[in-house]
């Protein structure tokens, strides 16, 4: 198991170099006799390595140098959890309405909305910490959208009110398929979420 990277503060480094600087200028007063200022710094530092005193000697170690070079530490968000929050709201929205929800959707939406350009990569890693999947829409009727679908729909409105059907008595199930020709055959949806089906 590897040991894990000690961490020194700023006040220990500080006192490090000055005790090398010391024992420099002992050893230039009193040649043979003076301790070896490299040694003299390890133990004022509390064991860090002969790299790491030299690192700190050629360093700015003022508090304010070690502040600022810790402040660009680590990569910041490229979303606040505000922006992160409406970026997520519009993806269910999308979805809750059977609204297709694909890459260039997610990066269209936070470039209009957020000011922000988004690779698809971070896309698709931000939609999966909420449980969003791209899947594959389950298939439509083959059957399009043209004249004779909408001659028949029409048809059979007209011979439902001749025969004087109430509309709370009627229940219509359309397989027409009208986007089957249109719409993308996967969008991000709802993991494990098989309520709604996994289709727009």
């Amino acid at each position: 198991m590897a040991s894990r990277k000690r961490s020194y503060s700023g006040d220990t480094a500080r006192a490090s170099i000055r005790a090398l600087k010391a024992a420099r200028t002992e050893s230039v007063s009193h040649p043979g006799h003076a301790l070896a200022p490299a040694a003299v710094a390890q133990s004022s530092s509390g064991g860090a390595s002969r790299r790491t005193i030299y690192r700190w000697l050629t360093s700015d170690m003022s508090q304010e140098a070690i502040a600022e070079r810790l402040s660009h530490r680590g990569r910041h968000a490229l979303l606040s959890e505000a922006q992160e929050a409406l970026l997520i709201g519009n993806v269910v929205d999308r979805r809750l309405n059977l609204l297709p929800v694909e890459r260039s959707t997610v990066i269209d939406f936070s470039e209009a909305y957020l000011n922000k350009h988004l690779r698809p990569q971070y896309v698709s890693s931000v939609l999966a910490k909420y449980a969003l999947s791209l899947q594959r829409t389950l298939p439509r009727a083959s059957r399009m959208l043209d004249l004779e679908v909408v001659e028949d729909a029409l048809k059979t409105i007209v011979d439902l009110r001749e025969e004087g059907w109430a509309p709370r008595n009627i229940l219509v199930m359309d397989e027409t398929g009208i986007w089957s020709n249109t719409v993308s055959n996967r969008t991000y949806h709802f993991r494990n979420w098989y309520e709604n089906g996994r289709f727009l």
